[in-house]
């Protein structure tokens, strides 16, 4: 009864629930869980999603390889998302890790936010310096505000000093290049004063359900087409001034100011302006469907 439970929960504190009450699991559910896993991967997207999220109910024979096809099921972004979540949970000998590595770096710069994070969250205990600087450097380089910031957090938490870490950044914006020498600063500052560094990689352990996560993405697809219907130019970005006006539009106010300072904690370009995924990170908590 409960593994039917923990199958077609939707809530994930549910599933958290009775997964955890699933102590021991019989012949009949095991094989229950393996044809769910072999045959009805495509059709059975909750109870899927709930047993790579917790990859210990799966037999272990296929529990490695149902994370790994998860995580590379483009067609399927919650599977990547459950499949980054259960692999945290999974204790991993090296040669597994190698395996799970690549489709979790890969996820890293998934379009989609939440995935992206969990992914890093996922990652980070197996990161190592200075091994993986060049994944460090592109996330630094190509995505934005919370993930970017995590990924500066911890390349300021590895150098031994602003040289090195300047060194490093040498082809990232000034922007970024600025947020992360005041890292450092502060980093340094605690070394010198003997307390603990106020920086830190700040990891999350929020992810949302099914339905929560399809209705994001719908949210997101709205925001890209406001987007392209607000933009004329050729770089493909937006100003304060277009932001502005769309934000009146719909009942929201904002000041300029208090507008381009959230734009430059997301990150804008040289003319101080927002690309797509900036728009749509900007106003997703803005914008009602």
């Amino acid at each position: 009864m409960r593994l039917g439970q923990f199958l077609l929960a939707v809530d994930v504190n549910q599933s958290a629930y009775f997964a955890n009450s699933l102590k021991c699991l019989s012949d009949r559910d095991n094989k229950m869980i393996r044809k769910i896993i072999e045959e009805n991967w495509d059709d059975e997207v909750q109870m899927v999603s709930n047993l790579l999220q917790y990859p210990n109910l799966i037999p272990e024979d296929i529990r490695v390889s149902s994370i790994i096809k998860g995580l590379e099921d483009e067609e399927m972004p919650y599977y990547i998302l459950s499949a980054a979540v259960g692999a945290q949970k999974l204790k991993l000998n090296e040669d597994c890790m190698k395996l799970i590595f690549d489709p979790l770096r890969k996820a890293v710069f998934n379009d989609q936010g939440v995935i992206s994070m969990r992914a890093f969250t996922t990652m980070l205990p197996y990161l190592s310096f200075p091994n993986d600087i060049d994944l460090i450097l592109n996330i630094i380089k190509k995505k934005k505000s919370a993930l970017q910031d995590c990924a500066v957090s911890w390349l300021v938490l590895k150098v031994q000093n602003k040289t090195e870490l300047l060194s490093i950044l040498e082809s990232v914006d000034s922007n970024t290049l600025t947020i992360a020498q005041t890292k450092m600063d502060k980093h340094l500052q605690s070394l010198v004063d003997g307390t603990e560094s106020s920086i830190s990689v700040e990891v999350m352990d929020f992810y949302p359900n099914l339905n929560d996560f399809e209705a994001m993405l719908d949210k997101e697809d709205v925001l890209s087409e406001i987007f392209d219907e607000l933009t004329n130019n050729k770089d493909n970005t937006i100003s304060s001034v277009e932001i502005k006006s769309f934000l009146d539009d719909i009942g929201t106010n904002l000041s300029i100011e208090e507008l381009v300072s959230e734009m430059e904690n997301i990150g804008t370009d040289k003319s101080g302006q927002i690309d797509k995924d900036g728009f749509i990170e900007l106003m997703f908590p803005k914008f009602k469907c």
